[in-house]
């Protein structure tokens, strides 16, 4: 789960990577915004692209366990 805190708009997206049973290698360009979130499993291989603005970012990036 990937939270925007503090992002500014169009400065960083998270790319998620995955596997259709098709094609390998396959992404998702999901931009990061300020109070949403981003969920997907953790077994799928993700990152976040560099920062294009002057301005920090801030993500809350954390797991969870459905019980």
């Amino acid at each position: 789960l990937i939270y925007g805190i503090d992002v500014k708009e169009g400065s960083s997206e998270c790319i998620i990577e995955y596997d259709d049973n098709r094609r390998k290698n396959r992404t998702w360009h999901l931009p990061i915004k300020n109070n949403h979130f981003i969920m997907f499993p953790a077994t799928q291989k993700y990152f976040i692209t560099e920062n294009k603005s002057n301005k920090l970012n801030v993500f809350l990036i954390m797991n969870y366990e459905f019980i």
